[in-house]
């Protein structure tokens, strides 16, 4: 019986996968979505937080990656937080453990060092030339 070269089938798959984002961003109607957005499963509106001497500039959307090890009582901490530093949580996702939120600018190097926190990042426009 022959053997599965294993490392061939996982790169196989991993060009597969991302052959299909590449074809869903292009054949989308607008590249501005961030590759995790083809990932989003449900999008919520989280309670907000009166925002004081800032402006709508100050406000910014951000992604947000929690480490897999992650509980789910640590990732309602996290959102917890987003909400007290005056965010609200636009979308989660459910393959990843991660989520997008609107905060000010000011508290999002809060989230860099957190311990739940894998990474963040500013969210923007994908483009393909």
């Amino acid at each position: 019986m022959k053997s599965i070269n294993k490392p061939l089938v996982y790169l196989v798959l991993a060009v597969l996968f991302v052959t299909l984002l590449y074809s869903q961003i292009v054949n989308s109607s607008t590249a501005s979505s961030s590759v995790l957005s083809t990932l989003k499963t449900s999008t919520t509106t989280s309670t907000t937080s009166t925002y004081t001497d800032m402006s709508v500039s100050d406000i910014k959307s951000y992604i947000i990656t929690l480490k897999d090890s992650v509980s789910d009582a640590d990732v309602a901490a996290v959102h917890a937080k987003v909400a007290e530093l005056g965010g609200t949580i636009t979308t989660k996702y459910t393959l990843i453990k991660g989520f997008v939120a609107k905060l000010p600018a000011i508290h999002a190097t809060t989230f860099q060092d957190h311990d739940h926190i894998a990474s963040i990042e500013e969210d923007s426009e994908v483009k393909i030339q």
